[in-house]
């Protein structure tokens, strides 16, 4: 299918012009594939190694309370359970990094640095306002959540945890994206190592004395390192100025709003939380919605209207 959307493509866009060879290709294309997919299979390598120290690590911590399956147990919980919920919005994100970056790249290739920076822009504010809202839902709904789908309530700790570092987690996923579509990749690289290094160090010192509320402070350290690094490089190569306000104080003021009105309607539907499955979806889409129409109404004047005519706007 592809091959024949590409014939079709290739005679609309290049009919009558013969194919000419780009400038110096060898060396462009290995500039980019080293950082990228050297990144890829270092981070692979040092992710493996994490996997196998943390269930160590969390069982010298346990002792005689459980030992190794214990360890097990406790991280399948968080990769198996909680993770794959805090990264499932992200699906959303992902179409509008689809859309963007291949603008964000033509923007640098051209030299457009007013339009490069309004769509930087766009990107970080769009994010903040997503994450913000997740993070959120994730922080007052967590434990019912996990009950739900899990029963595990150790899965709905962890939620109600890294539910407020879900901007971070959000930004450094776009950003790193970015900085790759504008010939960053080997900063991105080199943030990833470091962080990958962070982590370790992170697991070997931490765990075993703490457990896993360690290995929790090392994913917010990683992620707010990560988040900082990448984002501090985008900013300077778009020359884009720091706005704060824009990307994260205005959509954490619209989602405290929103968390006043779900910890309400938390309390209010207890009695359909301890109740039976229909009960308790029915109760977690009540609050999940009211939420969602609350923090909508409170960020709209604090700049996602904006954000919203302007896409609308330029559809039109």
């Amino acid at each position: 299918m592809m091959l024949l959307f590409y014939h079709r493509e290739a005679r609309r866009c290049f009919a009558g012009e013969k194919a000419r060879r780009p400038r110096d290709p060898a060396r462009r294309l290995w500039d980019i594939l080293w950082p990228v997919e050297g990144g890829r299979c270092l981070a692979s390598a040092l992710h493996t190694a994490e996997n196998m120290l943390v269930p160590a690590c969390l069982a010298l911590a346990l002792g005689a309370e459980g030992g190794r399956d214990a360890a097990v147990a406790q991280y399948g919980s968080l990769k198996g359970m909680a993770l794959p919920l805090l990264t499932f919005p992200f699906g959303l994100l992902g179409s509008l990094s689809v859309l963007l970056m291949p603008e964000i790249t033509q923007a640098h290739i051209r030299g457009e640095t007013a339009r490069l920076q309004a769509l930087v822009d766009r990107m970080l504010r769009l994010t903040g306002y997503f994450s913000a809202l997740a993070g959120t839902v994730f922080w007052v709904l967590g434990c019912p959540l996990a009950q739900t789908l899990y029963h595990s309530p150790e899965a709905g700790f962890y939620l109600e945890v890294l539910g407020p570092a879900m901007p971070l987690l959000y930004f450094e996923s776009m950003v790193d994206g970015a900085m790759k579509g504008m010939g960053e990749q080997k900063a991105a690289f080199r943030y990833s190592v470091w962080d990958s290094i962070l982590r370790i160090v992170g697991v070997v010192l931490l765990l075993p004395r703490y457990g896993m509320p360690g290995f929790l402070f090392v994913i917010l350290v990683s992620s707010c390192y990560t988040c900082l690094a990448n984002t501090g490089r985008l900013l300077a190569s778009s020359e884009t100025k720091l706005r704060l306000w824009r990307w994260l104080g205005a959509p954490m003021l619209a989602s405290a709003g929103a968390a006043a009105v779900g910890v309400a309607l938390r309390q209010g539907l207890a009695g359909w939380f301890a109740g039976a499955l229909l009960p308790r979806l029915g109760a977690l889409a009540l609050c999940a919605g009211g939420m969602s129409a609350v923090y909508l109404v409170a960020a709209w004047p604090l700049g996602l209207g904006e954000e919203v005519r302007a896409a609308l706007a330029k559809k039109h």
